[in-house]
């Protein structure tokens, strides 16, 4: 009798110790989280913009204490000029593009630990950076999270108050369009004059 009620408080401490452990286990997402969208700005054909989309609203006294995201991309040749700075988020790049398994990425980060200065609606869309991308080939830019930004602690990140707030994206790429002031290398330069020729020569002897 005694061997059967100590064995069913073992298996009670058991069950209690296995329940703490996946409830410290399992992290609550963000209350009252801020979304993000990538998109193409209008203004010009290769300008960008990244909005902020709260869930709720923001006031003007609320202190943004961060914001961090990365921009990633395939293309070599693209260049990605940062905008002007934008009150109070005034978001600025962490160092230079880096390239890892053959994909460029570039941070963007801001830890000023201002008040928003003025209110913003749940639902508001709201610019917080812009930049610009040239190249002479077609390219497509994304803003999300992969296992390097995660392996890097270079994801999305949102902070209000000292509290996470991070969200979702809305919108997660850009196809920026070929800029032909951009000069192509001198291989790229061949290789188009030999297709022409190619096609041209082609021609003549069908006729």
């Amino acid at each position: 009798m005694k061997r059967n009620i100590f064995r069913k408080i073992i298996i009670a401490i058991n069950g209690l110790l296995l329940g703490s452990s996946t409830l410290f286990a399992q992290v609550p997402p963000p209350v009252n989280p801020v979304d993000l969208c990538m998109r193409l700005s209008g203004s010009s054909p290769n300008d960008v913009e990244i909005v902020m989309r709260p869930t709720t609203n923001i006031l003007a006294t609320d202190i943004l204490s961060e914001i961090r995201y990365t921009i990633s991309w395939q293309q070599p040749s693209l260049t990605l000029t940062p905008g002007f700075g934008i009150a109070p988020f005034n978001l600025l790049p962490q160092g230079g593009p880096v390239l890892s398994g053959g994909t460029y990425y570039q941070t963007f980060i801001t830890q000023p630990g201002l008040p928003f200065g003025f209110n913003i609606n749940a639902g508001q869309e709201v610019v917080i950076a812009t930049f610009s991308c040239s190249t002479p080939l077609l390219a497509d830019v994304y803003l999300l999270n992969d296992q390097y930004m995660l392996d890097n602690n270079i994801q999305y990140y949102y902070e209000i108050w000292g509290l996470d707030r991070t969200g979702t994206f809305l919108c997660t790429s850009v196809q920026i369009q070929p800029d032909l002031t951009v000069p192509i290398s001198g291989w790229s330069v061949f290789l188009v004059v030999l297709l022409i020729s190619g096609t041209i020569i082609y021609t003549i002897k069908r006729v």
